[in-house]
């Protein structure tokens, strides 16, 4: 019973974050980050939170690729690399026992969480490449098509 009111504890604790990570800079672990490696190459990330599907977290990684892609003056980009990863993290409830003297017994849980990121690295181009590139994005198509997925708003 103890363990059933520790772990209704941390589900309310946790209910204030359980809607799928904001599309936003990073901020305490989730959202997006982006570092310029060369003129046109960029490594961009997104982290999202325990309640981000690993699809919404490539879709937003891929959106800030785009948005990247489109602030330095070019049109398209490409992919050299892309990761997806779930980090994993675990903490420990307490709850207080009822019972008076020195010394209490505490029930604890364990939560486990998992947080999706993706990460790319991206060149951009202001001609479109050739098809040996690989994949060929156009970054302003790609960023309306997921903007307009997710009812997020142009900058």
């Amino acid at each position: 019973m103890k363990i059933r009111a520790a772990f209704a504890a941390a589900c309310l604790a946790a209910a204030g974050c359980s809607t799928p990570s904001a599309y936003a800079p990073m901020r305490n672990y989730d959202g997006y980050d982006d570092t310029r490696l060369q003129e046109n190459v960029f490594t961009v990330s997104f982290a999202g939170n325990p309640f981000t599907s690993q699809q919404r977290a490539l879709d937003f990684a891929l959106l800030r690729c785009a948005e990247v892609t489109l602030a330095g003056g070019f049109r398209y980009f490409t992919t050299a690399d892309i990761r997806q990863d779930m980090r994993t993290e675990s903490y420990q409830t307490y709850n207080p026992a009822s019972g008076g003297g020195r010394f209490r017994n505490y029930d604890s849980a364990t939560v486990v969480t998992s947080r999706p990121q993706s990460s790319l690295v991206i060149a951009c181009h202001r001609e479109k490449p050739a098809a040996a590139a690989g994949v060929v994005y156009d970054a302003a198509y790609l960023a309306e098509s997921i903007r307009e997925k997710y009812g997020l708003k142009a900058p």
